[in-house]
């Protein structure tokens, strides 16, 4: 038997988030016998980072500094000589062009190892503009680089439009979960309490990085006007990250009081799915959304917004409504709608993880990615 392939995944940490998600699926559920993942972290490890060492995983950390750390290079190429690394796996821009210099500096130096590089693209910065400095370096790029990919058909095109990839060399690979952590029997009343929640009101749910891109400004104006019919409504939001006390104050001046709770950062999110009524996704980008995935596998009907690759994930009036992302009114009345209509919410939760079973599974996109990886190696590019 062949031995099995040395795939270095670059990101910038493993906190929580659906990047940092993905790499660490990637790397908990590929085939040992055919890739051997290790993992490097330019700032931190994160949540996902810390759990993969303690699984005895090889988790690199380089405390990158801030501008462009020169020191990086040296450091990842004596990673990829010391882990005999095949390929690179670069997620996001910023781990592409520190892994592409890595690559490149291991053939100046006519190392023994000098890996192929392969790079996803998650999102690309909200609002899109277009940067001169990389619509003219990017294509210079992609010349050294083994195959480009995205996580959405939104996103190709908006690889080619503001950063100026060429069209032909970027492949869409869709995001996927594990849908066995989603087939869950809980009591959700026990659920409820433990996150304090001690009344039967419906349940309108966020899973989402406290971060500006995410829009959640919209959800929780959406939700004032919510409570105005449905006063017995509660709003569950999700996650962590930097824009936390704004929303916060944003909640308080709202006067949304204990009808708006922040759960933080959590590692129990498909027992949290199991309570929630609604799921909403106000984002003013995404590429392929992990957690509206989840929220798919978990049955819930959606509210998301009109953006990005969300409307290649779910089908709008079957699986999810989808809203402009600036439109609040519009927000609350598709809320409105599902909280008044059991039957309507039964029908699209059950649509929708009929859809995320048939085309989002975990098990396709690692086996994708494994393809990608012994083409990398064997000099071939996916058609």
């Amino acid at each position: 038997m062949k031995k099995p392939i040395n795939v270095l995944q670059i990101a910038l940490s493993l906190v929580f988030g659906g990047t940092e998600k993905l790499v660490y699926d990637i790397v908990r559920h590929v085939d040992k016998h055919k890739v051997r993942p290790v993992v490097c972290c330019l700032d931190e490890f994160g949540h996902f980072g810390e759990v993969l060492k303690n699984d005895g995983r090889q988790v690199y950390q380089l405390h990158r500094v801030p501008g462009v750390d020169w020191t990086l290079i040296p450091k990842l190429y004596h990673i990829i000589q010391d882990e005999r690394i095949d390929v690179i796996h670069a997620q996001q821009y910023t781990p592409y062009f520190y892994g592409l210099l890595a690559s490149l500096y291991c053939k100046l130096r006519g190392a023994v190892y000098r890996p192929k590089l392969v790079f996803t693209e998650h999102g690309i910065a909200f609002p899109y503009r277009k940067k001169w400095k990389r619509r003219l370096v990017n294509p210079f790029l992609s010349l050294f680089t083994h195959e480009i990919i995205a996580i959405s058909q939104s996103l190709k095109e908006n690889l080619a439009i503001y950063e100026n990839f060429p069209t032909h060399r970027i492949k869409v690979i869709y995001n996927g979960i594990d849908l066995q952590r989603f087939s869950l029997d809980i009591d959700p009343a026990v659920k409820k309490r433990s996150i304090g929640i001690s009344h039967d009101g419906p349940l309108i749910g966020i899973v989402a990085r406290l971060h500006h891109v995410k829009n959640h400004p919209l959800l929780l104006r959406a939700f004032k006007n919510v409570l105005e019919h449905a006063p017995q409504a509660s709003l569950l939001i999700v996650g962590d990250g930097p824009d936390e006390d704004k929303l916060k104050r944003l909640a308080l001046s709202l006067e949304l009081g204990e009808k708006a709770v922040f759960l933080g950062a959590r590692d129990d999110i498909p027992e949290l799915l199991q309570v929630f009524d609604i799921f909403v996704l106000p984002s003013f980008s995404e590429g392929t959304s992990v957690s509206l995935l989840e929220a798919m596998a978990s049955s819930l009907p959606i509210v998301a917004t009109r953006v990005g690759g969300n409307s290649e994930v779910v089908i709008d009036q079957e699986t999810a409504f989808l809203v402009e992302s600036d439109n609040e009114d519009e927000m609350a009345a598709m809320i409105l709608k599902l909280l008044f209509d059991e039957e309507l919410r039964h029908r699209m939760g059950k649509a929708g993880r009929k859809r995320v079973h048939e085309l989002f599974s975990l098990e396709n996109m690692v086996k994708t990615y494994t393809d990608v990886y012994y083409k990398a190696v064997d000099g071939k590019r996916s058609s």
